[in-house]
C-alpha cells in the first residue's frame, strides 16, 4: 500500500538550494540554517575524499577567497577585541565555506537557475507585500498611511532597508537581463516579469538605499549601451549613449523619494564637524572615512590587526569629541578602509584580487548577472562595511559562488541515494 519514496542526491541539493535562496529577502536566521543543512549535505556523502580532492581542479577560482579569509586568520595574533574578531570570522566564514561547496558539488543548469530566480523573485515580492501587511497592523492604527512610503518603517518587521534593497536590485537586474538580453521569456513570462520590475522599482523607490540606486543607475546605463553598441555610425552611437544617459540620470534623480535623499546628501555635506548627529548618513561617514584615513597612515602597510577597525575609530571619535557617533557606536562604513585598517595593504590588495578576479571570470564567459552581483558588493563595500553584515555577504557570496563554480555537464542521475 505505502512504497518507499526514493530521493536522489541532486534534488536534495535542489531543494536545499531553492529554500536557502528565497530565505534571504526574509531573515538571515533562517538562511543560516539552510547554509548548515547544505553543509551537511555534502559532507554525508560516501564519495567525499573523492569530492575533496576535486578542490585542486579549481584552486584559481578558489584561492582568492580562502586567500581573503586565511588574511583575517593570520592577523588574529594583533587583535585587542576578541568579540569584534570572532565576528568577523564568522561572517566571512561563508568565503570559506560556500566556494568549497559549489566548486566540489553544483547542480546548476539553464532550466534549474531560471526557476530558481522565478521563486527568488516570487519570494522578493512575497516579502514586499509582507512589509505592507505588517505595517497596516502595526503602524496604520497610529499613523494611518502617512509613513508607509518611509524606508525605515517599509521594511522594520523584515531588515534594514539599506540590507533589504540588494534583494531587489538583484531581482530587477536578472529580469531586465531576460527581457532585454536573453529574450527566452513567453508572453506571460514577458507580461509579469515586466510587473514585477515596475513593482520591485517601486519598492526600491521606497527604500531608497544609495547603493541600490548607484548599482541600479550603472545596470540601466549599461543596458543603454548594450542596445546602442551595435550601431554603425560611432559618432551617432556615442551621442545617442550620453544623450540617453543623462535622460536617465534625471528621471531617477527626479523620483521624490531620490530627489529628497539628494537634497539630504547635498545639506548633510555641509554640516561636518565634531557636533554631527548620526542621523546625518552622508556626513557622518565622511567624518568618519577622514578619521579612518589617519588611523591607515599610522600603518599603511602591516595594518592593526583583525577586530580592531571599530575600536580605533571609536577612539578617534573620542578624541574629535564627536558625541553623538560615539553614542550610536558608529562603525566604518567603508569595507575597503575598514579591511586596510585591519590587514594593511596586502589585506585590501586580496580583497580587491577577490573582486576582480570574480568580475573578470564572469565577463569572459558572458555572465552578465554574476558580474553585476560582484559590481552590487563592490560599491555596498565602497560605501559601507558590507563584509561585516552576515545578510549582505552570504547572499552575495552564495550567488557568486553558485554562477561561478555552474557545472552544465552535471546530471540528474550522478550520486543516487535512497531513504
Amino acid at each position: 500500500m505505502f512504497k518507499s519514496v526514493s530521493f536522489n542526491r541532486v534534488s536534495i541539493w535542489y531543494v536545499i538550494v531553492t529554500l536557502l535562496f528565497i530565505s534571504f529577502p526574509w531573515s538571515e536566521r533562517i538562511n543560516s540554517v539552510f547554509i548548515l543543512l547544505l553543509v551537511i549535505h555534502w559532507l554525508a556523502d560516501k564519495k567525499l575524499l573523492e569530492k575533496m580532492a576535486q578542490l585542486k581542479n579549481h584552486w584559481k577560482s578558489i584561492l582568492p577567497f580562502w586567500g581573503f579569509f586565511a588574511m583575517h586568520l593570520l592577523f588574529l595574533y594583533k587583535t585587542q577585541h576578541w568579540q569584534d574578531a570572532m565576528h568577523t570570522m564568522e561572517v566571512k566564514l561563508s568565503w570559506l565555506i560556500l566556494p568549497c561547496l559549489f566548486a566540489t558539488e553544483n547542480y546548476v543548469n539553464a532550466l534549474f537557475q531560471k526557476r530558481l530566480f522565478w521563486l527568488f523573485c516570487l519570494s522578493c515580492l512575497l516579502s514586499a507585500i509582507y512589509c505592507v501587511l505588517a505595517y497596516s497592523i502595526h503602524f496604520y492604527p497610529i499613523h494611518q498611511w502617512t509613513y508607509l512610503f518611509d524606508r525605515m518603517y517599509f521594511s522594520y518587521y523584515i531588515m534594514h532597508p539599506g540590507y533589504y534593497s540588494n534583494f531587489f536590485v538583484i531581482a530587477v537586474i536578472y529580469l531586465l537581463l531576460q527581457l532585454f538580453e536573453y529574450k527566452k521569456l513567453s508572453q506571460k513570462e514577458t507580461l509579469f516579469s515586466i510587473f514585477m520590475v515596475i513593482l520591485f522599482l517601486a519598492t526600491l523607490f521606497i527604500l531608497v538605499s544609495k547603493t541600490a540606486i548607484i548599482v541600479l543607475v550603472l545596470f540601466f546605463i549599461y543596458l543603454i549601451w548594450k542596445k546602442l553598441e551595435s550601431l554603425q555610425q560611432r559618432m551617432l552611437k556615442y551621442f545617442l549613449f550620453i544623450s540617453v544617459t543623462v535622460l536617465t540620470i534625471l528621471l531617477f534623480s527626479q523620483v521624490p523619494n531620490i530627489n529628497k535623499r539628494i537634497a539630504e546628501t547635498k545639506h548633510d555635506i555641509e554640516k561636518i564637524d565634531h557636533q554631527i548627529p548620526f542621523a546625518n548618513s552622508t556626513g557622518s561617514r565622511i567624518a568618519a572615512w577622514k578619521l579612518e584615513w589617519r588611523i591607515i597612515q599610522e600603518r599603511p602597510f602591516w595594518g592593526h590587526g583583525t577586530g580592531n577597525a571599530n575600536s580605533l575609530l571609536m577612539s578617534q571619535f573620542e578624541k574629535g569629541q564627536y558625541a553623538d557617533l560615539i553614542t550610536h557606536q558608529m562603525h566604518t562604513h567603508n569595507q575597503l578602509l575598514h579591511t586596510w585598517i585591519e590587514l594593511g595593504l596586502l589585506g585590501l590588495l586580496s580583497l580587491l584580487f577577490m573582486f576582480i578576479s570574480s568580475f573578470i571570470y564572469f565577463y569572459k564567459n558572458n555572465q552578465a548577472l554574476g558580474m553585476w552581483t560582484v559590481v552590487l558588493l563592490f560599491v555596498y563595500s565602497a560605501t559601507d562595511d558590507a563584509l561585516e553584515i552576515q545578510s549582505i555577504t552570504v547572499f552575495c557570496t552564495f550567488l557568486i559562488c553558485l554562477l561561478l563554480f555552474e557545472n552544465k555537464k552535471q546530471t540528474l542521475s550522478s550520486h543516487t541515494i535512497a531513504t
